[in-house]
């Protein structure tokens, strides 16, 4: 369903991890309640949700490393 790539912010030179979908495989609703259930978990070992972009074919869910 996915990819998770280790990208990294141009201006801030953050690293972060992008977990790439493909539109086709998951929709908007089911991309947003994985990115609100991600929201929802909080522990010392899971890294936190930063962000979540969408464009015509690919959502994006952006974490912290």
């Amino acid at each position: 369903f996915s990819i998770v790539k280790k990208c990294q912010h141009n201006g801030s030179g953050e690293k972060v991890a992008v977990k790439f979908i493909n539109s086709r495989l998951m929709s908007a609703v089911a991309a947003e309640e994985e990115f609100t259930m991600l929201l929802s978990l909080q522990h010392i070992h899971l890294p936190s949700v930063i962000d979540i972009y969408a464009t015509p074919t690919t959502h994006a869910i952006v974490t912290e490393m």
